[in-house]
C-alpha cells in the first residue's frame, strides 16, 4: 500500500516492481462494485477509462502489465487507490492527474463523438467523412459504374465512403469468397449482391429474419475457411481490410464471405496490441491476422469480444486462434500458413447417432470407376434425384441428402456406384455436406422432404399461349421484353419455317445480347419479330442434343474426328466473341448448341439460370453467386466431354478428361476457377492443336 502512497505525489510516471496491493476497505461504498471491473470500461483505441468513487481512470494497454489486468479481470480492488483526481496507467506505469488535466482529458474524449451523426440508413457519420462520402457520387470512377435497376431481393445499397472502396470492389471482381459489386443506383449508392445475413446477426441470436435458428456446428469450420480464402484473396493483391468483424462477414448456409471493403477505419474490437501501443501505426497484414483469430473467436464462441480484452483460444480451432492472436505479430502466421493449416486439419469428424466416427481417412482416395453400366439400374451414382447441390436418396428406410463438394465423401456418394459406401446410422435421415455428416430425426427429414418435393413441384407454373410453361415471373419478364423499345424496333417479318426459328424472348437481357452480336460468327443472329410478340432468328440445323439421342431413326449421324473438331473451334470463338462484348452466356449446355454439317453455333442468349448438369462446383458450393466468365469456360469443358463421349452431363458427376481434347478438357474442368483458362487461351490452344 505505500508503494501505491508514494506514487501519489509524483506527476511523472512512475515504475512498479509489484503493480498493485489489494485493498477491499476503499471499495466496500462503491456502487459499482456488482459489476465486473473488466466489463465498466469505456473503450479508446489504446485501452479505457471509467470514473470510480470520484476518481477518474485510464489505462493504455500493454499485455502483460498492470494495464492489461485492469481491462481483464473482475475485481475493483485492483484499481490503484490515489488521492489525485485521477491517474493514468501505462503498462505498469502511474501518472498522478491534477482535476484540470481530467477535466482536459475528459472533454477531448467526449469530442470524438460531438460530430457524430446517423444517416437516413442508419449508419453513423462525422462531417468530415460525410463530406468525403458524398465527393465519391460525382467521381469519375463512381459515375462510370453501370447504372442498376435494384431488386432488394437480390442487390444490397450502401453509400460508398471513399474512391479507394469503389476500387476495391473494382479489384475483386470475380474473387471467391469476397462481396461482388453490380453498380450504382439512382439515389448514388453502391449496388452488390445480396449474400445471406452478417454474423453479426448469428452471433447476436437467436432470431434471424423473424426465425429462430441453430445453425449446424459443421458451418462454422466452412465458414473459416472461407473467410481466410477471402482474404487470401485480398491479401493477394495487395488490399488490406482492417476490420474483420463479425458485422462484415455475411454467411448464407454454410458459406461465407467478406463484405465491406472500405479499408477502414478499423473498430476497437480487432485492434491489435502493437496499434494500442502505437509500437506501429500503419495498419499491415499481420494486424489483418490479428483481426482474423478475433473474429475466429466470435464464431466459436458465438459472442462479441471486447476491446483489448485476453481472449482464451478453446475450441477446433484453439492452436491456429493463439497463434493469430499472438501480442507480437512476428509470432503470427501468414494467411497462406493459416490456410495450410485449416486444409490438413482433422474438423471432418462427425459423431452419428450410432457412435460411429466418420472421418476422411475412412473415405477411399478415388471413387469406383468400374462397374458402372449403361443396363445396370443398381448402382448408387444412378438412384439419385438431382438438385441443384447435389441429390437425396431413400435406402434401407433411411434418408440421404448429399451436398457435393469435389475430392470429399458426398462427391465419393454422388459418383460411386456401390450402396455399400452408404454411412451406416440409426437415425431416420443424414445430411451429408463435403465430409461432414449430420443426423436427422422423423421431423427433420419429413421437413426436408416437403422442402425438395416444393422444388420440384410445377405448382407454379402456368401455360404459356404457346404451350410451353412458365412462372409468372417469367411471363412478367417477356411483357417487359415485348414491349421494349428495342424489341419494337426489330423488324416485323413473316416467318418462315424453313429458315426462320421463332421464339418467345424470355427477358430484356436476352434482346439487348441478340442485338449485340449482329453480325458476330458462330453466335445466333436475329432477324426479326413476328405480330405475336415473337422474336425470329436464322434457323440453322439442330442442336446437339438431337445428335447424341435423336439421331437414330436412320442410322446415328455421323461426325468425322474434323468435324468436332471444327464444331469446337467454331463454339470456342462465338464464346470469345460474347466474352469481348462483356456477355456471360451462363447455359453452355448441349440445347445451347446448333450444328449444320461441319460448323456450329451458340444459341439462347437469355443469360438466364443456368442448367443443374453444367453448373461448376464454386457455383454449385454457393462459394460464387454470381455467374462469371470462368463458369462459362467450365461449361465449355462439358460441351467437350459430351462431344468427344457423344454424351449427356449428368449433373455433380465427375468427368474423366479423354480423347483428342483430354489435355484442354481438363483444365476446362479444374475445381479452382483460378485453374481454368480464358477462352481466349483456350481458342489459342485449339488453333495449335488443329494446325498440328
Amino acid at each position: 500500500m505505500s508503494r501505491i502512497r508514494a506514487c501519489e505525489s509524483k506527476i511523472n510516471e512512475t515504475e512498479l516492481e509489484h503493480p498493485i496491493e489489494a485493498n477491499k476497505q476503499g471499495y466496500e461504498n462503491s456502487d459499482d462494485c456488482h459489476v465486473d471491473l473488466r466489463d465498466s470500461w469505456s473503450y479508446t483505441e489504446h485501452g479505457g477509462y471509467l470514473d470510480h468513487n470520484h476518481i477518474y481512470y485510464e489505462v493504455r494497454r500493454v499485455p502483460g502489465t498492470l494495464s492489461d489486468r485492469l481491462m481483464n479481470e473482475q475485481e475493483w480492488e485492483l484499481l490503484p487507490l490515489v488521492t489525485s483526481a485521477g491517474c493514468l496507467i501505462k503498462g505498469d506505469q502511474i501518472e498522478n492527474m491534477t482535476l484540470e488535466q481530467v477535466e482536459a482529458r475528459k472533454s477531448e474524449l467526449d469530442k470524438i463523438y460531438d460530430d457524430v451523426f446517423q444517416d437516413e440508413d442508419g449508419r453513423w457519420w462525422d462531417d468530415k467523412d460525410f463530406a468525403i462520402a458524398q465527393s465519391v457520387k460525382s467521381s469519375e470512377i463512381f459515375l462510370s459504374l453501370p447504372l442498376v435497376q435494384v431488386d432488394p431481393a437480390l442487390h444490397y445499397c450502401k453509400t460508398a465512403k471513399t474512391t479507394d472502396e469503389v476500387k476495391n470492389l473494382l479489384a475483386v471482381q470475380d474473387l471467391p469468397h469476397i462481396v461482388q459489386l453490380v453498380g450504382r443506383s439512382d439515389e448514388g449508392k453502391l449496388v452488390t449482391l445480396r449474400f445471406g445475413d452478417d454474423l453479426g446477426s448469428w452471433v447476436g441470436g437467436p432470431f434471424v429474419n423473424g426465425r429462430r435458428i441453430n445453425l449446424p456446428e459443421s458451418w462454422k469450420s466452412q465458414w473459416t475457411i472461407d473467410i481466410v480464402k477471402g482474404l487470401k484473396s485480398l491479401h493477394k493483391i495487395g488490399i488490406l481490410h482492417k476490420d474483420l468483424t463479425v458485422n462484415n462477414i455475411l454467411f448464407k448456409e454454410d458459406h461465407a464471405i467478406i463484405c465491406d471493403l472500405e479499408c477502414g477505419p478499423h473498430t476497437y474490437l480487432t485492434i491489435p496490441p502493437e496499434l494500442a501501443q502505437e509500437i506501429n501505426t500503419e495498419w499491415d497484414e499481420k494486424m489483418d491476422i490479428y483481426a482474423l483469430g478475433t473474429l475466429i473467436w466470435s464464431i466459436e464462441n458465438r459472442n462479441m469480444p471486447r476491446a483489448h480484452r485476453n481472449l482464451k483460444s478453446e475450441g477446433q480451432f484453439a492452436q491456429i486462434m493463439a497463434k493469430c492472436l499472438a501480442n507480437d505479430p512476428k509470432d503470427r502466421p501468414s494467411i497462406d500458413e493459416i490456410l495450410s493449416e485449416l486444409e490438413n486439419m482433422t474438423v471432418r469428424e462427425v459423431m452419428l447417432e450410432d457412435s460411429k466416427v466418420l472421418t476422411h481417412s475412412d473415405i477411399p482416395t478415388e471413387c469406383p470407376s468400374e462397374g458402372i453400366s449403361d443396363q445396370d439400374d443398381e448402382e448408387l451414382w444412378r438412384c439419385w434425384n438431382d438438385t441443384k447441390q447435389g441429390g437425396y436418396l431413400t435406402y434401407n428406410g433411411i434418408f440421404y441428402e448429399v451436398r457435393r463438394i469435389p475430392d470429399t465423401l458426398s462427391d465419393m456418394l454422388i459418383n460411386g456406384s456401390e450402396f455399400t459406401i452408404l454411412p451406416q446410422t440409426t437415425s431416420s435421415g443424414l445430411l451429408i455436406i463435403g465430409d461432414r455428416i449430420t443426423t436427422l430425426n422423423d421431423e427433420e427429414v419429413m421437413s426436408r422432404r416437403m422442402e425438395l418435393e416444393d422444388d420440384e413441384s410445377d405448382m407454379d407454373l402456368v401455360e404459356r399461349d404457346d404451350g410451353t410453361w412458365a412462372t409468372e415471373q417469367d411471363i412478367e419478364a417477356t411483357r417487359v421484353a415485348v414491349e421494349s423499345s428495342i424489341f419494337q424496333s426489330l423488324p416485323l417479318i413473316h416467318c418462315d419455317d424453313d429458315i426462320h426459328y421463332a421464339k418467345v424472348p424470355r427477358s430484356l437481357k436476352e434482346i439487348e445480347n441478340l442485338f449485340a452480336v449482329k453480325g458476330l460468327s458462330n453466335l445466333v443472329q436475329v432477324v426479326g419479330r413476328t405480330a405475336d410478340g415473337k422474336v425470329v432468328m436464322e434457323r440453322f440445323g439442330q442442336n446437339l442434343t438431337q445428335w447424341i439421342i435423336d439421331g437414330v431413326t436412320d442410322g446415328k449421324i455421323n461426325a468425322s474426328e474434323k468435324d468436332k473438331v471444327q464444331w469446337i473451334l467454331d463454339i470456342a470463338t462465338g464464346l470469345v466473341n460474347l466474352h469481348d462484348r462483356g456477355i456471360v452466356h451462363k447455359d453452355l449446355d448441349l440445347n445451347n448448341i446448333l450444328f449444320q454439317g461441319n460448323h456450329a453455333i451458340i444459341c439462347d442468349m437469355e443469360s438466364g439460370e443456368t442448367s443443374v448438369e453444367i453448373r461448376p462446383p464454386e457455383f454449385v458450393q454457393g462459394i460464387e453467386t454470381v455467374f462469371n466468365k470462368k463458369m462459362d469456360v467450365y461449361g465449355f469443358g462439358t460441351i467437350l466431354w459430351s462431344i468427344e463421349n457423344r454424351n449427356q452431363v449428368r449433373p455433380h458427376r465427375i468427368l474423366r478428361p479423354t480423347g483428342l481434347f483430354k489435355d484442354i478438357m481438363s483444365k476446362c474442368l479444374a475445381t479452382n476457377p483460378q485453374d481454368r483458362p480464358t477462352i481466349h487461351e483456350v481458342l489459342t490452344a485449339l488453333k495449335k492443336f488443329r494446325d498440328e
